[in-house]
């Protein structure tokens, strides 16, 4: 096939346009798994920065470790079940014509997250601890064919972060700690690629829209640092408050694989051009901070009233800049349209007896995704949580909690358009179910 050279000009600045496709908001970054506990799901961590009596405090407050009398230890396991799916209210590709294929099925990926805490006062005024957690994470897969495929079939994103914390404990009403994390992260995305669009904007022989499909996907990892801090202060033995900040942690993906599946077409267009070559990519990722205000007030013997308001500072997520290593295709800036948000919830815990409490809570997590960033790859919007667990002692060393969250998550629309992949237009709706559990032992 004989491509013109004026063809391979327009060819050769415009098609990084979809190249860089296979990173834009490739990362859901919005999804913040702030229950990192068994025994907070079911209250969803209200009032938990004001110290709870378990080493997965240190998650929430690392001053809360230095309200613990003895060494223990917990395994969290948390299941996320999300109902994700679309409805495609007149989407059309590159030329205008409808797109063609399902609505992509159920969309949401379920996902076994476990958690391990450990931590031992040292003194009367030091503890330590150390715990590896889960802070973000998402995942969507669209069934083949669907018609937003040219922006993500498959996308899936996930971090491990390891904070080693340390808490002084100045008198029985004052307290303070801070750790350190060594956070982990991992992003895949897949598409596919209408090279038949492609070669059509640029009046290339036979070239059609959704007739010559090839596939992107990108691949990468990384490890960024970061630190937490926090006071907690008790003004009588029935209320007690809790300030923490977490700082964001700036990820520098480096080495990550960029690879192709080419059609004839998309061949014939790489060679002319060289784009849409294998090479490696790095892109800059930056995730939020938070910083958490919370209390606990005992209202009885029995039952405590909980709650805390959480500043999420998505903001700094303001883009994602990525070079790769093929010097064909330039460096490419996207601008995310994040936005900061709040997360506030109100609970109550009641201790039924010597070894049983129950617990329950209401929760409101606004979305930092604005409307005009909205995509299949991260289709958040703002949620109205309700919650209820229980927490039982076997005895003196070893107690279980059971936890569960629904999550009613706001539809929302969707108005996406890009050069090459043309208009996915639709509704898109969300449900998430969260199970939790623990075990806590002392020893």
């Amino acid at each position: 096939m004989k491509i013109k050279n004026s063809t391979l000009i327009k060819i050769n600045v415009s098609t990084l346009i979809l190249t860089c496709t296979i990173t834009n908001n490739a990362l859901a970054g919005d999804n913040y798994l702030y229950n990192q506990t068994g025994s907070q799901l079911g209250i969803q961590s209200s009032g938990a920065v004001a110290g709870i009596p378990e080493p997965g405090t240190l998650f929430y407050n690392p001053a809360g470790l230095s309200d613990l009398t003895e060494r223990s230890s917990s395994l969290d396991i948390l299941v996320y079940n999300p109902h994700l799916t679309f409805k495609n209210q007149g989407s059309v590709d590159a030329g205008g014509a409808p797109l063609k294929g399902n609505n992509g099925g159920q969309g949401g990926i379920s996902a076994l997250v476990p958690n391990l805490f450990v931590a031992t006062p040292l003194d009367s005024h030091w503890s330590v601890g150390l715990g590896t957690f889960t802070p973000f994470g998402m995942g969507v897969h669209y069934k083949d064919g669907w018609v937003g495929r040219y922006v993500v079939n498959k996308a899936t994103f996930g971090t491990m972060n390891a904070n080693p914390s340390v808490s002084y404990k100045f008198n029985d009403n004052f307290a303070i700690g801070g750790g350190v994390s060594a956070e982990f992260v991992e992003v895949k995305l897949k598409s596919k690629v209408d090279f038949g669009a492609i070669g059509a904007a640029f009046s290339i022989p036979g070239a059609i829209p959704q007739t010559a499909d090839g596939s992107s996907t990108f691949y990468g990892h990384n490890w960024g640092y970061g630190a937490n801090i926090g006071a907690i202060l008790k003004l009588n033995h029935e209320t007690r408050f809790g300030l923490a900040f977490r700082s964001g942690i700036t990820h520098k993906i480096k080495h990550a694989r960029v690879t192709f599946r080419k059609s004839a077409l998309g061949q014939a267009i790489s060679a002319a051009t060289g784009k849409f070559n294998n090479t490696k990519g790095k892109m800059r990722m930056k995730l939020p901070g938070s910083i958490i205000f919370g209390f606990a007030h005992d209202l009885t013997k029995e039952l405590t009233l909980r709650g805390d308001l959480t500043f999420m500072n998505w903001k700094r997520f303001k883009e994602l800049r990525v070079v790769f290593k093929n010097p064909l295709q330039p460096d490419n800036v996207t601008p995310n349209g994040y936005r900061n948000s709040f997360i506030y919830t109100l609970g109550m815990s009641y201790k039924l007896n010597q070894d049983l409490v129950l617990e329950g809570a209401l929760g409101y997590d606004q979305t930092p995704v604005k409307k005009h960033a909205l995509n299949p790859i991260h289709p958040d919007a703002s949620k109205f949580n309700v919650s209820c667990g229980a927490i039982y002692d076997f005895n003196e060393k070893t107690r279980i909690s059971f936890g569960y969250l629904h999550g009613f998550v706001m539809n929302r629309k969707m108005n996406l358009t890009s050069q090459f992949a043309g208009t996915l237009k639709g509704k898109s709706k969300l449900n998430m179910n969260i199970f939790g559990a623990q075990m806590l032992i002392k020893f």
